[in-house]
């Protein structure tokens, strides 16, 4: 045998020697794995095979639902996210409970975060993991964690960022404080890095703002914002998200903050602390709580979705024109750090958020769709809403429960194809719990108008498996 061949066959052994033992779904290395960002993966070479062919666009897509999160009375879940990878590959997330249904920080029970990822566009699921390490009963630190949101990178393709609420969270009132715990997956999320805390300057500066025991607060759960940078592009990949926290007086307020480093580190952004230009419904405007920043219009303008705390109200909005640093009740004209609202979006207090579907210059009009419980007298009731003027106005286009099925927090995300998902909490079980459940969409299900195939026939190009 030549010394070349014994070399090769040397560093062949070495390389399988080195591979990482632990469980193939859970990458425990700090980084994550990095099959299908930059420096790796194989390059596409033509559209996913589960893509809506043009006939398929002309006509109902009829799609089944499923249930990938399944509530017993001993098997809990809540707080669901989802989100589409680089290369098609569709995530969804939930809080796995455990037997209890208690949200993070509220008791001492474990809740660890899992996941189930596609790879054909939503029809079958791998089984679900958990993102390492699992959490202990009676552990109040970084390593409890829940209420993940989800973003993906822009600036490392291939890269998601899963941030979850930790420590006391909402709950804590300082004491345990609440925490940040992230976790990254570099291979279009089919293995996650294991938990680690960032953000701790957040909790210091709010400390140093509003007192000692302001250490509290929580990033709304879901899908999150990567800045596209349309109206600076200096923010372009910066990751935006909302989070409730409390002044001096313990009244709720809320913050936004941005990371410009894929979640590595977080920086404080713009406050919301007033409701007074919300319209009023029935005599009232209702009270601020969970916000998310739910799109980056044509012109960079953020608008952000909030819900109200209170049954039967207008759901609450705020706009930003320079990447989340401050906010107004309006687009123009509005009231700085103040939240206004959209009357033709009333329902119950529940998170729920909205999407960029198409753009004027991309595909052929501007629309956002808005997923949003319709009960007006209890968490119950869901609806797809569809705006045309970029989120001016909204209408609903869409029933998906009556207003006779309990439901309760949701997730939207749009699929390459023209297709949309939706995840939601259905069919309460057994207290604080909820059944998971995915369906899926096109253009003609909501207008009876065909989503074209022009928009995404070369779609691959540039991507990676």
């Amino acid at each position: 045998m030549s010394k070349l061949k014994l070399f090769l066959i040397l560093a062949s052994s070495l390389l399988i020697s080195c591979a990482n033992p632990n469980d193939p779904g859970n990458d425990t290395t700090e980084g994550g794995n990095g099959g299908g960002g930059t420096g790796g993966g194989t390059p596409l070479t033509e559209n996913p095979s589960w893509f809506l062919t043009a006939e398929q666009q002309s006509k109902p897509l009829n799609f089944q639902e499923q249930i990938l999160f399944d509530t017993t009375t001993s098997q809990k879940y809540r707080i669901p996210a989802i989100i589409c990878a680089d290369n098609g590959n569709l995530i969804v997330f939930s809080d796995d409970r455990h037997g209890h249904g208690s949200d993070i920080g509220q008791s001492a029970n474990a809740v660890d975060v899992v996941y189930r990822l596609s790879k054909d566009g939503g029809k079958t699921w791998s089984d679900p993991k958990t993102i390492l390490p699992f959490s202990t009963a009676g552990n109040q630190g970084i390593n409890n964690k829940g209420d993940v949101l989800v973003f993906k990178s822009i600036k490392n393709p291939g890269t998601l960022v899963a941030m979850a609420a930790s420590g006391g969270a909402w709950f804590g009132n300082g004491n345990p404080q609440a925490r940040f715990a992230m976790s990254k997956s570099t291979d279009n999320g089919e293995t996650w890095s294991q938990w680690k805390e960032v953000g701790q300057n957040i909790w210091d500066e709010l400390a140093s703002k509003y007192g000692a025991s302001r250490k509290v607060g929580f990033l709304a759960s879901g899908r999150g914002l990567t800045l596209e940078g349309r109206g600076n592009g200096s923010v372009k990949g910066r990751l935006v998200g909302a989070m409730m926290a409390k002044n001096n007086g313990g009244a709720t307020i809320i913050h936004t903050i941005y990371s410009d480093d894929d979640g590595e580190t977080w920086k404080m952004g713009g406050y919301l602390g007033s409701s007074s230009d919300v319209p009023e419904v029935g005599g009232s405007k209702g009270s601020y709580n969970e916000s998310k920043i739910i799109a980056e219009l044509n012109d960079g303008t953020l608008v952000m979705s909030t819900r109200n705390d209170a049954q039967n109200k207008a759901r609450m909005a705020a706009y930003s024109t320079d990447g989340g640093m401050t906010w107004y009740s309006r687009k123009t004209g509005g009231t700085k750090d103040t939240f206004g609202g959209w009357v033709d979006m009333i329902g119950s207090n529940t998170d729920s958020e909205g999407v960029v579907y198409t753009r004027q210059g991309v595909q052929d009009k501007n629309r956002m769709l808005h997923i949003h419980t319709t009960s007006t007298s209890s968490r119950a009731g869901m609806a797809l809403y569809l705006s045309e003027n970029e989120a001016d106005t909204w209408t609903k286009v869409l029933t998906l429960e009556q207003d006779s099925m309990t439901t309760c927090y949701s997730s939207i995300e749009v699929l390459p194809d023209g297709t949309f998902c939706v995840l939601y909490e259905r069919n309460q079980t057994g207290g604080n719990a909820y059944d998971i459940v995915f369906k899926k969409f096109n253009l003609y299900d909501i207008k009876n108008e065909a989503y074209s195939a022009e928009y995404y026939k070369d779609w691959y190009v540039g991507k990676y498996k």
